[in-house]
């Protein structure tokens, strides 16, 4: 069985496959609540298939992470799909270049949106 699978079943109703789904909600809910403690960003964007197939319940993952941190990032589910991470080291690649003077026809005019491309966002603050 595929993680497609488990959703499209969690999804129709399926009583296995929405416990299957939720254990992976709290799971992920406690990798949150992990990485905020220790780093503390403002925002968590996920990614991947499984990321971004968690979005509908982003707002269920917000609440368990609220339950234990004073201010929960906030959690939003990534579109840019599979070249999120070739955009993003493109992105990081150009923001160094800019910061660092490059002379090129784009110094001083590139500007890079820091910002998630959202698809969905948690409203648990």
């Amino acid at each position: 069985m595929t993680a497609e699978a488990v959703f499209a079943a969690a999804t129709a109703g399926d009583a296995l496959a929405v416990r299957i789904l939720g254990d992976v909600v709290e799971h992920v809910a406690m990798a949150v609540i992990a990485l905020a403690a220790i780093a503390g960003p403002e925002v968590i964007v996920l990614d991947g298939s499984i990321g971004r197939a968690l979005a509908p319940w982003l707002d269920t993952m917000g609440r368990l992470a609220a339950r234990h941190l004073l201010g929960p990032p906030l959690l939003v589910a990534s579109s840019l799909g599979t070249y999120a991470t070739a955009l993003g080291a493109v992105a990081a690649a150009l923001q160094l270049a800019q910061r660092r003077g490059a002379p090129g026809p784009y110094r001083g005019t590139l500007t890079v949106d820091t910002a998630p491309d959202v698809v969905a966002r948690s409203d648990v603050a």
